[in-house]
């Protein structure tokens, strides 16, 4: 994972703007809202909603190249666990 790296936070430490990625991803984002077991997280331009026990903490991203990969990357999971 180039660039930013996970950081061991807890579950219940994660809160609205911690950066944060889904693991097994290298996506970056960060946490828009918070209800229950659910978070809102923003990746660029997308926004979705799923289990906060998929997310991990992580380091903001660096500014500079890779987003276009890591924007197909969260397109293609995105599309792979709608479909399933």
């Amino acid at each position: 994972r180039k660039g930013n790296s996970v950081i061991d936070i807890k579950i219940d430490e994660l809160t609205v703007g911690s950066t944060v990625r889904i693991k097994g991803l290298s996506s970056v984002g960060h946490i828009e809202q918070i209800d229950g077991k659910m978070a809102t997280v923003i990746f660029g331009d997308m926004k979705t909603k799923m289990r906060v026990d998929r997310l991990e903490g992580a380091t903001p991203p660096s500014q500079g190249g890779g987003v276009r990969q890591e924007s197909i990357s969260m397109l293609n999971w995105l599309g792979s666990s709608r479909a399933a």
